[in-house]
């Protein structure tokens, strides 16, 4: 064999060289992919978890909803009901009023009636 001369060392080192470097180079790429598809995967199990607390809660609501339904529809019933009768009572008692024309004719004869009083009494 030849002794190598200065440009085939120089060559030689600079190739070992290139060749770490691309090692090490293709090393934290391999990390960093490695690194980052845990980061996706903690994400990815992360949001899985908030879909399924917010899916339980979205439950909770809706059968909270449909109990409050169930429990107002069962209160405007027995508004109803209370109502009902409160109008039956206000047509009873509506029935018994005087007419406007009645009123009217009151008013006037107890106007009549004061003005009477007053009259006589200031003279």
């Amino acid at each position: 064999m030849e002794p190598l001369t200065q440009e085939q060392i120089t060559a030689r080192i600079v190739a070992e060289a290139v060749a770490s470097a691309a090692a090490a180079t293709a090393k934290a790429v391999s990390e960093a992919a490695q690194a980052a598809a845990m980061i996706v995967a903690k994400e990815h199990a992360s949001s899985a978890t908030d879909i399924e607390v917010i899916k339980t809660r979205i439950k909770g609501m809706e059968n909270h909803q449909t109990a409050f339904e169930s429990d107002l529809k069962d209160k405007l019933c027995t508004l109803n009901e209370n109502f009902k009768g409160v109008f039956e009572r206000l047509d009873v008692i509506t029935r018994g009023r005087v007419g406007p024309a009645i009123t009217a004719l009151l008013t006037i004869l107890s106007s009549a009636t004061v003005g009477l009083l007053v009259f006589a009494a200031t003279r």
